[in-house]
């Protein structure tokens, strides 16, 4: 009885471990299905055009005073 009960008490320990790191990753991974592998979101703007970079002109870095 007494071995039974060593017994019981180790797997319960384990599972107070486990359990809640299992969660965490199930959460993690609804998270990343959640927003990823789908298609791509709509536009909220329809036809609008973006362009990257910056509207100032460009500038040497002998112009900025790094030599």
């Amino acid at each position: 009885m007494i071995k039974i009960d060593e017994n019981q008490e180790a797997i319960a320990h384990i599972k107070m471990v486990i359990d809640p790191h299992d969660l965490a990753t199930a959460r993690i991974l609804e998270e990343e299905n959640e927003n990823d592998g789908g298609a791509p979101p709509e536009s909220l703007i329809a036809g609008s055009h973006w362009k990257l970079g910056s509207p100032m002109k460009m500038v040497t870095a002998q112009e900025w005073g790094c030599q």
